[in-house]
C-alpha cells in the first residue's frame, strides 16, 4: 500500500484532526463509530511511523500519540457500551 503523506501536517495538526474525528464519532456513539474511528486511525499510523523514522518526532512523541489514540478508542467503546472489539484484522 502506498501512502500519500503530503496531506498530513505535523504531529500537533494530526492530533487536532484525530480529535475532530473523535468528536464526530462520539456523536454517533455506537459500535460502528468505534470501528470507523479505528479505520481512520489506520490511515495516520504509517505517517506517524514515517515521522519517527525520519527523526522528526522522538520515541516519546511516537509512543504518546499511540497512547492518545488508544485512550480515545477506549472512551468511544465506553460510550458505545462495548467492553471489547475485534482488532484481529487491523
Amino acid at each position: 500500500m502506498v501512502h500519500d503523506f503530503g496531506r498530513f501536517g505535523n504531529i500537533q495538526e494530526i492530533k487536532m484532526m484525530v480529535e475532530r474525528w473523535y468528536s464526530k464519532y462520539m456523536d454517533m456513539g455506537d459500535e460502528m463509530a468505534v470501528q470507523m474511528f479505528m479505520d481512520d486511525l489506520e490511515s495516520v499510523f504509517p505517517y506517524i511511523t514515517f515521522l519517527y523514522q525520519r527523526g522528526e518526532i522522538d520515541f516519546d512523541e511516537y509512543n504518546e500519540f499511540h497512547s492518545f489514540c488508544e485512550e480515545l478508542i477506549e472512551r468511544l467503546m465506553e460510550k458505545a457500551g462495548i467492553e471489547d472489539i475485534d482488532r484481529s484484522f487491523r
